[in-house]
């Protein structure tokens, strides 16, 4: 289970034992959004910033940057591969198997 909190930290606990294995620091305001899609966890927070981390390295692999307010909510979806190899978005903003992110169609990052 992973949560997001007021002191800007995303945490990751073991649900059978209530151990915190892991705490993901790099926002800097608190976390207010969390996806996770059982490889990587995305965070939106009211430091205007969307994170993209691997939560078993505790690295923040990606941080989104334009937003001019606070981020309320995020949606992370399956990404399909074509036959000839393109990557298919299946709504505004998704994270690729390799860890690239995709927005509008267009593989950003």
């Amino acid at each position: 289970t992973i949560v997001g909190s007021r002191d800007a930290t995303l945490r990751v606990w073991d649900i059978e034992t209530g151990q915190c294995l892991h705490v993901l620091m790099g926002h800097v305001a608190a976390v207010r959004c969390v996806q996770y899609d059982g490889r990587r966890v995305v965070s939106g927070a009211y430091d205007f910033m969307v994170k993209v981390w691997d939560p078993e390295t505790e690295t923040c692999l990606h941080t989104l940057q334009g937003h001019t307010n606070r981020v309320y909510s995020l949606q992370v979806n399956t990404c399909l591969r074509a036959p000839d190899s393109h990557a298919l978005s299946l709504n505004h903003f998704s994270c690729l198997s390799d860890g690239r992110l995709m927005a509008d169609g267009f593989v950003v990052v």
